[in-house]
């Protein structure tokens, strides 16, 4: 990590201390917090990261730093694409949720193992951390798959199994779902595989319903193996196939071609003795939509599949995909905008398949599949966690477990919990699973059933400023009457930032008492910006508020903009010829390039208006067909009335701006001003 100081980079460097506070951390989230603590310490202008620094910004953090915040902070974006535009502040968090206050881990095991829990439902997650390889998308992974070391690992997980059964907590409700998860568990052996299970549901009360999972990858996943699943109560395999793609797959690290996939999947599905669910990501490098679409067709039309869960890329922190790419060894992966027309094409495609959808990201060919694992955690039920890395919250506590394997035998060995970190639930743990697990799985959430729920009458109250901005943003379809609150597809696509803005707004509310601020909405607050600063950029506004310029141009208050339909670009073009000399501005994000003279006639063909005229000083070639918008716009630049014709296509990117030419004084010339008022006022309502 580097500081500016002076001019010059400066390395800031972490002590070894500080350095182990972070390995307590989950470790899907540690490049997420040394990036933000190395930001923090760089605006500090801190040239070394100590212990006491980050134990510093851990207690601020648990303190409520929220409160910093304004309510205003988590209303969305707008503009006229919410689906890309979303909300202008980004989370660096993976899984939305509240927070809790940091606990002490001494003698926590016990306090918790003897808690009597009753409400909701209860899974158990083993965390099996080895893989044969890594992929380069995968920001869990954790260490290599050592044959002499899986056995040995497979004995600790047993023993640590035996601390939680027999409990209070462990006998207190039946498990309604096992999942083996990794990391790799179908790297295990087949004896190691059928004696977990049996141990678990020899040990622990399971519900007659429970949904046994195993997740893993096809390569190396035998007959042997799978045979072991089924018969010690295995009805769930999880595989994460990510692509069909054979080019695809293999440049992100996984083994098997498609071919080999498919036959496989058909091969473990052929006897019906357990349900099939494979992940797909999309927004991976070069998987351009063709690609994309046919991974859709393919996992749509496999008998062998019950279900898909799909998920967009997350380049995150730790992952080897962006320093491939620094290095030029690997393509960019798709930016948000390209994600988002991506999940488009998905929403839609999958809304025409005989399939049910079971929350935001799975949808089901059969009646087998439930996703019962998947849901659990969303709505803040009980997960016992075990295992290196495990993760989980239970008896009113949320825990993680050491990350280090030796630490983490270390423990077992004494014959005690592996608890790396800890936190008690937060008291408004109710609300936030409610909010999380019903967006997750219906998409919607009823304010009216939660307050009955949760015995707080004020959450709609409290919560309708926010919503109704939302509503305004195009991010959910808010009816205060109902109580009802239903993300639209742009709110889908935004769900983990909507989820965590909802649960933060409601957290600060409690404590504010609510708004007492008028909600503006976009157009709103940029009307009332240029009444304000009349000379502001229309480019420095739409980047602060996360919108096009062509966003601001269009809701410019107080008649500073008329717009006009791209179709008549080439009238417009061929009047504006007559306005003598203009200034000519092309903008990219690296250029301003200024262009004065008379404008060039032009004429169309092989799809372009061109510019031919040798006597003017702009000549070229325009795709006049990707304009959608034209803008007459006066306002003031740098304290000077101005009168511009300003060109964008249908994603909102300007392509030219054309602004009436000045004499020596800086007088707008009159025949460009007498003809710009009369085009203008054609398209004036």
């Amino acid at each position: 990590m580097y500081r500016l100081e002076a001019g010059l980079l400066m390395a800031v460097k972490w002590t070894s201390e500080a350095k182990e506070l972070i390995k307590a951390a989950p470790l899907f989230v540690q490049p997420m917090i040394r990036k933000s603590i190395e930001k923090q310490a760089a605006k500090e202008g801190l040239s070394q990261i100590t212990a006491e620094f980050v134990t510093k910004l851990r207690e601020a953090r648990e303190g409520g730093s929220s409160s910093e915040k304004k309510l205003s902070d988590f209303y969305a974006s707008g503009g006229d694409d919410p689906l890309v535009s979303g909300f202008p502040v980004k989370g660096e968090f993976v899984h939305p949720g509240g927070k809790g206050d940091a606990v002490s881990t001494e003698g926590l095991w016990k306090k918790i193992s003897q808690v009597d829990e009753k409400a909701g439902r209860r899974a158990l997650y083993i965390h099996i951390p080895f893989c044969v390889a890594r992929c380069l998308f995968c920001p869990f992974y954790q260490s290599r798959t050592r044959v002499e070391e899986l056995a040995d690992y497979a004995g600790y997980i047993r023993k640590e199994l035996s601390m939680v059964s027999g409990t209070v907590l462990g006998d207190s409700m039946p498990l309604n779902a096992i999942y083996l998860g990794g990391g790799t568990p179908t790297d295990l052996s087949a004896q190691d595989l059928s004696e977990l299970i049996r141990l678990i549901r020899d040990s622990f009360p399971v519900a007659g319903d429970c949904e046994i999972t195993v997740e893993g990858r096809i390569n190396g996943f035998t007959d042997k193996k799978v045979e072991a699943c089924l018969n010690s109560g295995v009805n769930r395999f999880s595989f994460g196939v990510q692509s069909f793609n054979t080019a695809i797959r293999q440049q992100m690290g996984r083994i098997e071609n498609r071919e080999t996939i498919l036959k496989r999947l058909e091969e473990i599905s052929s006897d019906g003795r357990a349900m099939i669910s494979v992940d797909l990501i999309y927004g991976l490098p070069d998987q351009i939509r063709e690609i994309w679409m046919e991974d859709l067709r393919t996992v749509t039309d496999a008998h062998s599949v019950d279900s898909v869960s799909i998920y967009n890329l997350k380049n995150l922190p730790g992952s080897p995909i962006q320093s491939m790419v620094d290095r030029g060894k690997l393509s960019k992966p798709a930016s948000m905008e390209e994600q988002a027309a991506l999940f488009r094409v998905t929403r839609d495609f999958m809304g025409n398949q005989s399939c049910k959808r079971l929350g935001l990201r799975h949808w089901a060919f059969s009646n087998r599949e439930r996703s019962i694992y998947n849901f659990i955690p969303k709505y803040n039920h009980s997960c016992i966690p075990v295992g290196n890395g495990a993760g989980g919250s239970v008896g009113g506590y949320s825990i993680y477990q050491k990350m280090n394997p030796a630490d983490y035998r270390s423990f077992i060995d004494r014959g005690e919990k592996p608890i790396a970190v800890a936190s008690k639930v937060s008291e408004l743990s109710l609300f936030e699973g409610l909010v999380a697990g019903g967006l997750e799985e219906f998409r919607m959430v009823n304010l009216r059933n939660l307050q009955r729920e949760t015995g707080d009458e004020t959450i709609v109250s409290r919560m309708s400023p926010l919503l109704d901005q939302w509503h305004g943003a195009g991010i959910v379809h808010w009816d205060h009457s109902s109580g009802v609150m239903r993300m639209t597809e742009a709110g889908e696509f935004h769900n983990v930032q909507l989820i965590q803005n909802f649960i933060e707004y409601n957290t600060l509310s409690r404590k504010t008492g609510g708004s007492s601020e008028k909600v503006l909405t976009t157009e709103e607050k940029i009307q009332k910006r240029f009444r304000e600063k009349p000379g502001a950029l229309p480019a420095s506004v739409a980047a602060e508020f996360g919108i096009t310029e062509r966003d601001v141009v269009r809701h410019l208050p107080d008649g500073m903009s008329v717009e006009a339909p791209g179709r008549d670009f080439k009238n417009i073009w061929e009047t504006m010829l007559s306005w003598g000399k203009v200034t000519s501005i092309v903008t990219n994000t690296a250029m301003i390039a200024e262009v004065k003279g008379s404008l060039s006639s032009g004429k169309e063909a092989q799809g372009y208006f061109n510019l031919f005229d040798s006597e003017a000083p702009l000549n070229g070639h325009i795709r006049a067909d990707r304009i959608e918008s034209i803008f007459f716009v006066s306002k003031k630049v740098m304290g000077m009335d101005s009168h511009s014709v300003q060109f964008f296509t249908s994603k909102g990117d300007k392509v030219l701006s054309v602004y009436l030419g000045r004499d020596e004084k800086k007088a707008i010339l009159k025949e460009g001003l007498k003809g710009y008022r009369e085009l203008r006022k054609t398209y004036e309502a």
